[in-house]
Formats: structure tokens, C-alpha cells, sequence
């Protein structure tokens, strides 16, 4: 087996787990010589990473990546198959599906407790990439499969955000419960729907999770799929219950988030299921603030107006829409904004001087006239 062979025909820009994964497709099996091919990947291991950090920290100097997420998580790149301190030959093994490197690796006593810098452990790793023959092996030596990593997260939700229907199935068989809350997501089915995961989300439902369920960074699934922009799920989501209107999470509700994506089909699936365009709250304050602060698309503010959502709100990160495009500089977005309707004299942020926002004022005042009050800040 030649895995520095493996390597160049890799190339640079793929991940270390795909690497091994190649590995994996042409590793010998016979045992007397285990030893000597997980001794040569321990060496290619080391030589992958070597060049891994010397990117990081390139990227890092030139901006590529921020330098708090540099520190914190030690990653670049793909989210889903980053590179993290502390890797092992034993994570590489769980996410690569190495089962004979792994069970040599165990029977000459490593550590199967283990966690890299975010407190993922190598079960986190077969439930990412769906290895139900390592997560057995892990389980049956005593790894600790439901433990949480440093976000938050479970093995139940690593599997749910991926699609592994299967997996998350055997790991409700073996001791999680479908409503196992976590920091990261909220629970199972918040990751699967954010993962926009259609047949693994039919799946917990059927197997009997609460559509409605709270927590996580997006509130609900039914937010957590209106963000990720899938119409599939969303709709699977409100067939089976989920209330359009749930208030919570980072955008307050399900359109806000859809909007702020400017996932145009989205909404008007949860405007058809009769969600309020003018509910408050969340990051943007409603969701016309939300879509009128994305650049260049009007299509997503002309469904919300014909909604009837109103221009003239407070709360949010802008003050009102009219604000929220012009601190864009989106032109055409204020022209759209003010020819929808009278507008009461308002006080509106004015935008910024910039080159790019430079006639901004004189659109509006040549569209508004007077229906317009530019505050002094």
C-alpha cells in the first residue's frame, strides 16, 4: 500500500479524513502486517497535519480566516471535515472507517476516552460520517457515546445534521431519547432540519419528536429549515404540526429567517400556512427588515409587501425597512420601498458617505420629498 501515492493523486485541497479514506479503499488486511500500516500512517498523518497548520497559518496572516475562530476552534475550511488540535490516528481511524486500524489501536491501549480541542470524541466522528460498525466497536469497549462535545453538541445530533437516519436510529436503540437536548442545535430534529436532512426529520417525526420543541441557536426546526432555505423540509415540518408563528431563536421566528436568506419559495410556503409578515422580534426586528437588508433582491420584500407587511416599524437592528436598505446602499431596494406606499414622516438613520451610498439621498428625496425625515445621526 502506497499511501503517499494516495496523497498526491489527494492533492493539497482535500481533507485528511477523505485522505484516509482512499487508504481505507486499498489497506491490506492481513494481520502480521497491521502493525507496520499503522505505523505508516501515523507518519502521514504527521506530515498531512504539519502542512495543514503551516495553511492555517498562511490563511490566518492573510486574513482568510478569523483569527478568534483560528484560536477557539483550530479549523479551516470545510465545516463538516475541519482540522482541529489534538487530531489522532484513532479520530482518522473513527472517520474513515478504519475498523481493523482502530481495534489494533484499542488492543494496544489507546485511549478511546480521547477528545480534541472542541471535546469531540472519536464517537462524534463515526456518528458525523455514519460508521455504524466503529460506533459498535467504540460502544462495546466502553466509549462514552453520549457524551457532549465543547458546543454542546451529541452523537445523536452529529448523526441527525448528516443524514445518517440509521445511525441516529441505533443510537435511539441504545440509550438516547429522541427529545436529548444539547447547546449546539437543540435537539435531533433542529439538526436534522437545519442539515436539511428531508428523510432523516421523517424519520424523528415518525419516530415520535415534537415538532415544536425549543432551543438551539435557530429556536425551532421549523426556523432552523426556514434559515437553511428548504422547502422540502419546511413543508414535511408544517404537515406535521410545527406552529408557523413560534416565537424564539436567533431570528425570532420562521419568515424572518427565511427572509434573511431571501429564500423566496420559503416564505411563501409559511405565508400560505398563515404566518404573521409584521410579528416583532428577532435580529432584523420583522422579517421585511430582514429581506430589505439583503442587497439586489426585491422579488423577496415585493412577496412580503403583497402580504401586507407594513413599512413603518420600530425594533431590530434598523430602525424600519426604508433604513435597513439604505444602510445597504441598495437604491433600487428604497426606490421599491418607497414607491409601495405613502410613508408617514419618520426618523430614518442616514446612511453613511461612502462612494457606493453617495446618491442614495438623493433618490430618496427625489422619490419621497418631504414623507421622508432624515434624523441628524
Amino acid at each position: 500500500m502506497n499511501l503517499f501515492v494516495h496523497a498526491e493523486k489527494a492533492g493539497s485541497s482535500r481533507t485528511t479524513v477523505n485522505l484516509f479514506r482512499h487508504a481505507e479503499m486499498h489497506k491490506c488486511t492481513h494481520s502480521h502486517v497491521l502493525h507496520d500500516e499503522v505505523q505508516t500512517l501515523r507518519e502521514l498523518l504527521d506530515r498531512w497535519l504539519n502542512i495543514s497548520k503551516m495553511v492555517r497559518v498562511v490563511n490566518q496572516y492573510l486574513g482568510w480566516i478569523d483569527r478568534e475562530e483560528y484560536y477557539r476552534h483550530g479549523r479551516i475550511g470545510d465545516l463538516e471535515e475541519h482540522y482541529r488540535y489534538r487530531t489522532t490516528l484513532f479520530y482518522m481511524a473513527a472517520a474513515a472507517n478504519m475498523v481493523d486500524v482502530l481495534d489494533y489501536l484499542i488492543r494496544n491501549n489507546e485511549d478511546i476516552h480521547q477528545t480534541d480541542i472542541a471535546e469531540q470524541s472519536a464517537f462524534h466522528l463515526a456518528a458525523r460520517h455514519g460508521h455504524m460498525k466503529v460506533a459498535q466497536i467504540l460502544k462495546k469497549k466502553g466509549a462514552e457515546y453520549d457524551r457532549k462535545s465543547n458546543p454542546g453538541g451529541t452523537s445523536l445530533e452529529e448523526a441527525a445534521e448528516h443524514g445518517h437516519a440509521e445511525f441516529v436510529e441505533w443510537l435511539l436503540n441504545n440509550g438516547f431519547t429522541i427529545e436529548t437536548r444539547s447547546r449546539k442545535a437543540g435537539s435531533a430534529l433542529l439538526a436534522a432540519s437545519l442539515g436539511r436532512r428531508r428523510d432523516t426529520v421523517n424519520f424523528l417525526i415518525r419516530a415520535g419528536a415534537d415538532v415544536n420543541t425549543q432551543g438551539g441557536e435557530y429556536g425551532n426546526a421549523l426556523q432552523a429549515a426556514s434559515w437553511a432555505g428548504s422547502a422540502e423540509v419546511v413543508r414535511i415540518l408544517i404537515k406535521a404540526g410545527a406552529k408557523v408563528n413560534a416565537q424564539g431563536g436567533k431570528y425570532g421566528n420562521a419568515l424572518q429567517a427565511a427572509a434573511s436568506m431571501r429564500c423566496g419559495d420559503v416564505m411563501q410556503l409559511l405565508i400560505d400556512a398563515e404566518a404573521d409578515v409584521n410579528t416583532q422580534g428577532g435580529k432584523y426586528g420583522n422579517a421585511l427588515k430582514a429581506a430589505a437588508a439583503g442587497q439586489g433582491d426585491t422579488d423577496v420584500v415585493q412577496i412580503l409587501l403583497k402580504a401586507g407587511a407594513k413599512i413603518i416599524t420600530q425594533g431590530g437592528e434598523y430602525s424600519n425597512a426604508m433604513q435597513a436598505a439604505a444602510s445597504k446602499g441598495d437604491a433600487e431596494m428604497v426606490r421599491q420601498l418607497l414607491n409601495a406606499g405613502d410613508l408617514i414622516p419618520t426618523p430614518i438613520k442616514k446612511p453613511e458617505m461612502t462612494m457606493r451610498k453617495r446618491g442614495l439621498e438623493q433618490v430618496i428625496m427625489s422619490l419621497a420629498g418631504d414623507r421622508v425625515l432624515w434624523s441628524a445621526n
